[in-house]
């Protein structure tokens, strides 16, 4: 049996604590951007919430959510951690056929909410990520964020959508914007989709300090990809077609919780809708539906939708328009 999307890129847990809010001890700058927690002291937490992290993995949870038969490549340690992966991957129904286990621990992260806020710190483990992707059979492959080595993943990926004329999606991350954008633009060459937020945009265009999301979606057009999105928080989503033409969507509004997997929710919720034969309007909206409600709950993977309840939540109303520029 197929599969409908298969999912390449990071899998760990992460360990998220929201700061109780006391007035004196703890303090965030809204103008410099920054959180202060004194040093040498006890501070209380409302709650801390063990959720599914990595990119891969949480757009596997979201599609799988949605209907689709979904596999992840990724590999964990050999610890605790790694077993909660691999239960929870298991009880989403997600086949775990290509997860690989390293002697390793796995790597995870530990976030702190605080009023809206989140702070990660990761501890991305160095695995050898020696996928083989001979025996697969995909509609699409999503491709996210490696940690340290990935260039021969990413080049056996292009190969193998080349080879067997399948679809891809593509979210860069973080090891590979250090690398610089022509250490990925064999990829964009080969994407279909692109998924980016606005600041991602910016780098991959070269232009730092260009805010006209327009001048930013030809930009990456010109790359390759036969597709852009970009995601801007409480600004919205834009996005261009194969054709150029572009268009703009809202924010479905909801109450901020924490932002954890927000882009991840909006990718699975919008490929849903590409998955689905649905127009380009449809996709943006099941994806901006899909981020609104992860982000109303603790963790990337608690508020995934459902096709049921998202359907639910268009039928209640208040669903953003979308424009064409």
């Amino acid at each position: 049996m197929g599969f409908d999307v298969v999912t390449v890129g990071n899998t760990l847990i992460d360990a998220l604590l929201t700061l109780k809010d006391e007035g004196k001890h703890i303090k965030l700058n809204t103008e410099t951007h920054t959180l202060s927690i004194p040093a040498g002291e006890k501070l209380l937490i409302e709650n801390v919430t063990f959720s599914l992290g990595g990119g891969a993995s949480r757009v596997a949870v979201g599609l799988q959510r949605l209907g689709f038969r979904t596999a992840v490549f990724s590999e964990v340690g050999s610890d605790a951690l790694s077993d909660m992966s691999r239960n929870i991957l298991h009880r989403q129904g997600i086949s775990t056929t290509y997860l690989l286990s390293s002697e390793n621990q796995s790597s995870f992260a530990v976030g702190l909410n605080f009023k809206s806020e989140r702070t990660l710190f990761i501890n991305h483990i160095e695995y050898e990520h020696n996928f083989s992707f001979r025996s697969l059979d995909t509609k699409w492959i999503y491709l996210g964020s490696l940690g340290k080595k990935w260039k021969h993943v990413y080049k056996d990926v292009v190969s193998f959508v080349k080879d067997k004329h399948i679809h891809l999606a593509f979210n860069p991350g973080g090891s590979q914007f250090t690398e610089g954008r022509d250490s990925f633009i064999d990829v964009l060459d080969v994407t279909d989709v692109l998924f980016v937020n606005k600041q991602e945009a910016q780098i991959i265009a070269n232009h730092p300090h260009e805010d006209d999301v327009s001048h930013l979606l030809k930009a990456l057009h010109s790359l390759g990809p036969k597709t852009v999105v970009i995601t801007d928080g409480k600004n919205g989503s834009w996005y261009i077609s194969q054709s150029g033409a572009m268009y703009h969507i809202g924010i479905y509004p909801c109450e901020i919780v924490e932002k954890t997997g927000a882009g991840d929710a909006f990718a699975a919720g919008f490929l849903s809708g590409v998955l689905e034969g649905k127009t380009v309007q449809d996709a943006l909206v099941f994806g901006t539906i899909n981020s609104a409600s992860t982000i109303g709950k603790i963790g990337g993977e608690s508020g995934l939708l459902t096709k049921e309840h998202l359907l639910g939540m268009i039928e209640k109303g208040d669903v953003p328009e979308v424009e064409e520029l």
